[in-house]
């Protein structure tokens, strides 16, 4: 037997149970139901049944769909609190059209993964735009477990998909459709608060030569005299091929060796097709003490990590790694 989880929306009364002039008989029609209002929402039922439409529509096809520049690798390693940790995206050839103003009948698949290196997804994440009115509930949002079965269906606001997708309201409540520079920032942010709750970077281990609470600062400025830096558990004693797709390097640079706090926080994350001109790196340097993120990404605002680092390129662009 299939258990269905179904996260539900706010229909409001059901109506016609008790409704005005429905218990009393006069005239002779107290037994009658009343009709439903023209502009009632669709039943939790209906949603579902979208959802299931939509899923049947495109699981088949979906794969020969195009991917979203940003999102074009082949598991997107999301970052924070995200139902989609490790995510490959479609995008049918309606949105594909126009990523600025994605068009009602635009399909947005998501096929989550537990893990990076998992073989089988989790669930199948769906979003379908079915009105043209700039507002959350123009999208039709699903999940479908794998066997087919619907697990989540929503078409109005205020519900986990709508809310979390508010945050790229500015781009049609599609994460695809925000700027790269509005992703980059998003992504700095969503880093930070990762890797600082609760200090979970401050358990990660020191690369062999760099151990120590201080190293001296290779190459120099600009991260000071002493660098601190840790290795996400992703990253092996073996770094002969490279980095792993998800790796995060931290370097916490000090004035002075002894210091308590850092005067800088930078962050080196790979990212799988981010940037194949430069070993896929996403770069980040955040003010330690508040996680302001004062440059991130791939562009003129890191270029200088870019090419400085781009001299240990045989090191996979780390001077850790360098031969």
């Amino acid at each position: 037997m299939t258990t269905l989880l179904v996260f539900s929306f706010a229909c409001g009364d059901d109506g016609g149970s008790g409704g005005s002039g429905g218990s009393g008989g006069s005239g002779g029609t107290g037994g009658a139901d009343a009709a439903p209002a023209a502009d009632a929402p669709p039943t939790l039922s209906e949603v579902e049944n979208q959802v299931l439409d939509l899923w049947e529509s495109v699981r088949d096809e979906y794969e020969g769909y195009d991917k979203p520049p940003y999102f074009s690798g082949d598991r997107y390693a999301a970052i924070g609190t995200s139902p989609h940790p490790f995510s490959s995206y479609f995008i049918n050839s309606t949105f594909s059209g126009d990523l600025a103003n994605a068009p009602v009948g635009s399909v947005v698949v998501k096929v989550t993964y537990g893990a990076f290196d998992a073989a089988d997804p989790v669930g199948y994440f769906l979003m379908k735009r079915v009105a043209a009115d700039s507002i959350p509930s123009d999208w039709l949002y699903g999940r479908v477990n794998p066997g087919d079965a619907v697990a989540a269906a929503f078409l109005d606001d205020g519900n986990f998909c709508s809310d979390c997708h508010a945050a790229a309201a500015g781009g049609d409540f599609v994460f695809a459709n925000d700027s790269v520079a509005e992703l980059d920032a998003l992504r700095a942010t969503r880093i930070w608060q990762d890797l600082t709750t609760d200090d979970a970077f401050a358990a990660w281990e020191q690369p062999v030569g760099w151990e120590g609470d201080y190293v001296a600062g290779e190459p120099g400025p600009p991260h000071s005299d002493y660098v601190r830096v840790r290795v996400s558990p992703e990253i092996s004693a073996d770094l002969s091929n490279g980095y792993p797709t998800n790796s995060f390097i931290v370097k916490q640079a000090y004035a002075n060796d002894g210091d308590a706090d850092a005067v800088e926080f930078v962050v080196m994350h790979k990212v799988d097709s981010y940037d194949p001109d430069n070993q896929d790196w996403f770069w980040a340097n955040f003010n330690p003490a508040d996680g302001t993120v004062n440059a991130a990404g791939k562009g003129a605002e890191v270029q200088a990590c870019i090419d400085c680092h781009a001299t240990a390129a045989d090191g996979d662009y780390t001077f850790i790694n360098d031969p």
